[in-house]
Formats: C-alpha cells, sequence, structure tokens
C-alpha cells in the first residue's frame, strides 16, 4: 500500500489518511478487510485501492456507484473517515490485545541498557596491540567514533588505523535487545569479508561487557568462535579483548586495544 505500514498509520494517522487522498485527480481509500453490511451496491475486495475518478469509483476497470465529493467540505469529511477507518481495520485486522501492544512498545523504547551503551559515544584515541605472532605482537594506533541512532536504539562505531602496514577500516552496529536481555553486537572490516555477530551481558560486579559469536575461519569457510570483553575503567578509558582460537584449538588472546576518550 505505497509503502505505508501498520506502524506508520498506527503513529500517524491523519497523515496516512491525508496521503491516501489526492484532490486533484479523485480520492484514495484503502478499504482493510471491511465487513459490508445490508445491500449496499458497493462490493470491494480485501486488501485492494479505489479510486474515485470524475466523481465516480472505478474497481477493476469497472464504474460501481457514484460518488460525487464536489466540495472541500465533503472531502474534509472523507478524510476524517479515512482515519478513524485506517485506525479500527489496522487494530481488527492485526487482532493485537493491550499486552500485545504493551509488548511491542516496551520492545522499541530505548532503556537503562541503552543509556549505558550511548555513554561510549564520541571520538576515541585507540592503541591496538596485534598477537596474531604471540612471539612478536605489532602495535599501531588508531581513532574510533560512535554515535548512537534511530532514536537512541542502537550505536553505530567506525574505526580507522594501520595493521601489519595496511589501512584499516572498521564499522561495528551495537545495540541491547530488549526482548532477549542482550547486548548484540556486529562488526565488519576491510580484513575480511565475514560478519562478526556477538551477543552477551554486562556485569556489573567486575565492568565488563563479555560478548560471545562467530566469526568465519578464511582457511575453512567455516564458522569458528570468538570472544570479546570490554573492561571499563573509568567514564574516559575502557579496554578491549578479543579471544578466539589458537594454532592448537585453544583460546589465545588475538587482539587487545586501549581506548581513551579524545579531550
Amino acid at each position: 500500500m505505497s509503502g505505508l505500514s501498520n506502524a506508520y498509520i498506527l503513529q500517524n494517522p491523519f497523515s496516512a489518511a491525508r496521503d491516501l487522498v489526492s484532490s486533484d485527480t479523485g480520492i484514495l481509500l484503502f478499504v482493510l478487510k471491511l465487513p459490508l453490511n445490508g445491500s449496499s451496491k458497493l462490493h470491494v475486495k480485501q486488501n485492494c485501492v479505489h479510486k474515485f475518478y470524475s466523481g465516480n469509483l472505478i474497481s477493476n476497470n469497472k464504474e460501481v456507484v457514484p460518488f460525487l465529493p464536489k466540495n472541500q467540505f465533503m472531502k474534509r469529511i472523507i478524510l476524517t473517515i479515512c482515519t478513524i477507518l485506517l485506525l479500527t481495520t489496522i487494530n481488527n485486522v492485526n487482532g493485537q490485545t493491550a499486552e500485545e501492544m504493551k509488548a511491542w512498545q516496551d520492545f522499541m523504547t530505548p532503556g537503562a541498557m541503552h543509556q549505558w551503551l550511548a555513554k561510549f559515544n564520541g571520538t576515541w584515541d585507540v592503541e591496538i596491540t596485534s598477537y596474531m605472532d604471540p612471539a612478536n605482537p605489532s602495535k599501531s594506533t588508531g581513532t574510533a567514533v560512535y554515535t548512537s541512532i534511530m532514536n537512541g536504539l542502537y550505536q553505530v562505531g567506525d574505526m580507522t588505523s594501520t595493521m601489519m602496514g595496511m589501512p584499516f577500516q572498521g564499522h561495528s552496529v551495537s545495540g541491547y535487545d530488549n526482548g532477549k536481555k542482550l547486548f548484540v553486537s556486529t562488526w565488519v572490516d576491510n580484513f575480511g569479508s565475514g560478519i562478526i555477530l556477538m551477543t552477551g551481558t554486562y556485569d556489573e560486579a567486575t565492568k565488563t561487557l563479555n560478548l560471545k559469536g562467530t566469526q568465519t575461519d578464511p582457511l575453512t569457510g567455516k564458522d569458528s568462535w570468538i570472544r570479546e570483553e570490554m573492561k571499563i575503567v573509568n567514564d574516559d578509558t575502557y579496554n578491549l579483548l578479543m579471544y578466539g582460537p589458537g594454532p592448537d584449538g585453544k583460546e589465545m588472546m588475538f587482539m587487545s586495544g586501549v581506548f581513551k576518550r579524545k579531550k
């Protein structure tokens, strides 16, 4: 229906109805499973759009019934009716109870964990140590920038650095799933074509965000486990530790980073 979602209609009923009304060529009315009582001549199919052209209602290229909205007053009445019908029929079609509506509202509303994540918005100086060769770790520096999006539901991060003598770019999207009660994080960078996905919880006692997930093993093409610890030192400093399977299959730390808020 012209890209209008149920959520949009529920949140913007007047605008949705107005979008369906054209004062130049006629009036658009979206009919959602409306029961038609009595012996009305107006027989419509479910989920279809009917246009009023030249004062007549057209359905499937056939004139059904005359309809003559000739003035602005009549069009305003129809606009009001459209708004009411859109609200009532959307609710009836979805069959959502008050409990279901509240659950959805809670699911889409930023909470305390989103606010905690937003505390790390801003620009950070990063010192990175890579342990790909544990006997000879390499160091580099970079910059990370974090920003909240979509009413604070998610946080996007962009990191630039140099690793192994090559330019490095990374991008993350993180959030807190109110339904699952878990932090969720994705990561992509220009050193691979896979997407890292991790979930986890925050431990207030140790001030550590613990995440676990999977990444692609380029040697096998299969999933390989990965683990991350974000240890909070204070509001302006945190340490990031990345773990994965070593050559012997046992856990090893392959990267660490010290993040300091840029002043």
